[in-house]
């Protein structure tokens, strides 16, 4: 129960009880592949009903992650081996 308080002109004080309960979001979003951070991009279209992720384009894709500022955010890491050392 949330409780909202206004005052006016007169010093009335206007009580307005709110009820709220939490509900279960879904939305895609975007996952850096180097510190598994996850967010949700500003410009992707949110449809709750989709059963698929939308599409995104080159230009629609972020340069780096907030987490990590990687660019490489969308490329998995590559193991090293003891030949490549």
């Amino acid at each position: 129960m949330l409780l909202v308080t206004y005052r006016s002109d007169n010093n009335i004080r206007v009580v307005y009880r709110v009820a709220m309960e939490l509900v279960k979001l879904t939305f895609w979003g975007l996952q850096c592949l180097r510190c598994d951070h996850r967010w949700i991009p500003r410009e992707v279209p949110q449809d709750a009903n989709a059963k698929k992720p939308p599409v995104l384009e080159d230009e629609d894709l972020p340069r780096t992650c907030p987490g990590c500022r990687s660019p490489y955010w969308s490329k998995p890491r590559q193991k090293r081996t003891k030949k490549d050392r």
